[in-house]
């Protein structure tokens, strides 16, 4: 009899609770990344070293995997993956991501049409292009010299290929635009938003949709859009949380041939919310896992067996985990462990992106999960941002 298995485009440090959660339930996990010692292959039940873009090879061996397991879907973890995703989907004739959507997701040009024929507050688009011309810069230097402006491109995530620019020249917004068009053959120059950034992580099919979570993203200070430290759940009151209700409503229902996850950037500005973009995966299913709900993925498996969302997420307001992505100090990780346990500190975990590495130095780069029981939200976050320092 064939096992159920899921196919998974991804094996970072951070999937790992992921891999082991799926596995608790029975299901089988065929892991795929182009790093062949990537810290989640040993907790796969399959393997295949490949480059996620590279559909072709992994679909080959994919159809030699076909004889002993029954593919119930295909999630893969960052936004360059997508497409390989459809494509599985659709050799295998599996439910969930498709072309048409890859296209409206991938590229924030399109996300930011639905955004503003819903009439969802999005940053203004001042030029979308593969190429810049000198005529276009110079209107954006007579009209926006003042401002600051976000150029980027217009298909990558993990804020590659993102600047923020202020009191800028010619010569700026060139080398901008450069290292946009590195990771993208189209480049978008849009209007800076100020304000605090969010994710909200949500799970379509259909008829039952819904909000799984939300989560805080502190970015660094300059040029380069880098998150610092991503907070799960989110400060949003309960106001707010109503508000963007309503306006996922309205785009779940423009979205209602899509199943599968989605994740939306969004900013709140002056009590107003700005909807950056959005792509077809979680944004921190890890954080769940930790903070003790279950694992949005078996919500996402679950419709495709047995057609309903079984799993409940539960609320638990009570218990937050940050998450950063960083090169830190390990001193400063026992120094924060020291004061934070006044804060209600219950569990910390020092994850290195190099898995043969036993020692953490000063230069390694490591992802760090704190874990907190709420005294205090605004005392935590502030905590967070004084006494652990970024190594640069």
């Amino acid at each position: 009899m064939k096992k159920k298995a899921i196919i998974y485009l991804g094996g970072g440090s951070s999937q790992k609770h992921i891999i082991k959660s799926l596995k608790k339930k029975g299901i089988k996990v065929i892991l795929i990344d182009r790093n062949f010692d990537c810290e989640s292959k040993d907790y796969a039940d399959f393997f295949l070293n490949y480059d996620l873009r590279d559909y072709k090879k992994i679909i080959q061996n994919l159809i030699l995997l076909k004889n002993k397991f029954e593919f119930i879907l295909t999630y893969g973890v960052a936004d360059y993956a997508m497409a390989t995703v459809a494509k599985i989907n659709e050799k295998f004739t599996l439910r969930g991501l498709g072309f048409n959507f890859v296209k409206l997701f991938i590229n924030k040009e399109n996300s930011k049409k639905i955004f503003r024929k819903l009439k969802i507050s999005t940053p203004k688009t001042f030029f979308y292009g593969k190429k810049i011309t000198n005529k276009t810069i110079h209107a954006i230097l007579n009209k926006r010299k003042n401002e600051k402006i976000v150029i980027k491109s217009v298909d990558q995530n993990n804020s590659k290929g993102v600047s923020v620019i202020q009191n800028f020249s010619e010569k700026e917004i060139k080398k901008a635009s450069k290292n946009a068009l590195k990771y993208s053959k189209f480049l978008i120059i849009e209007e800076y938003i100020e304000g605090k950034t969010y994710s909200v992580d949500c799970l379509l099919n259909k008829k039952n949709s819904k909000i799984i979570s939300t989560s805080l993203n502190l970015y660094e200070q300059g040029a380069n859009y880098k998150n610092n430290l991503i907070v799960q759940p989110s400060d949003l009151n309960k106001k707010e949380l109503q508000k963007l209700n309503t306006v996922l409503k309205n785009l779940f229902k423009e979205l209602k041939n899509y199943i599968g996850p989605l994740t939306i950037d969004f900013i709140v500005s002056n009590n107003k919310f700005y909807f950056i973009e959005m792509s077809p995966h979680f944004h921190n299913p890890s954080g769940e896992i930790l903070r003790g709900n279950k694992n949005p993925i078996l919500s996402f498996i679950n419709f495709f067996l047995i057609k309903k969302i079984k799993n409940k997420i539960i609320n638990l307001k009570k218990i937050i985990t940050c998450i950063m992505p960083l090169r830190i100090n390990s001193e400063n990780i026992k120094l924060s462990n020291q004061i934070l346990k006044n804060q209600g500190l219950i569990d910390s975990k020092v994850f290195s992106k190099n898995a043969k590495r036993k020692t953490i130095s000063t230069n390694t780069p490591i992802i760090i999960y704190f874990k907190y029981r709420i005294k205090s939200y605004k005392k935590i976050l502030h905590y967070l941002n004084t006494n652990i320092k970024i190594v640069n």
